[in-house]
């Protein structure tokens, strides 16, 4: 039970320092950059997931056996991105 509260625990801390990356690189890419937001929170978005991916893998594994190994993480999110905000 100890063990599960620890991962828990890390999942949590991995999830508040991805947030934290998404949010500062929205912030940059929309107040300094002035991207349009919609495309700023894409690459924000796509930014976090990778470097949580390729930082934290291997120290914060939450349920390893659970896990579903997907290619590419950020996919997803490009295509719920797509069907609320089709192109014009």
């Amino acid at each position: 039970m100890k063990k599960l509260f620890e991962q828990i625990v890390k999942f949590g801390i991995v999830g508040a320092i991805a947030f934290v990356i998404d949010y500062a690189v929205l912030f940059v890419l929309v107040q300094f950059l002035h991207m349009d937001s919609i495309i700023a929170a894409t690459i924000s978005f796509t930014v976090s997931v990778i470097l949580q991916e390729v930082n934290f893998e291997s120290d914060f594994d939450f349920l390893v056996a659970a896990r579903v190994t997907v290619p590419f993480p950020f996919v997803d999110a490009f295509v719920i991105l797509y069907l609320k905000f089709p192109a014009v």
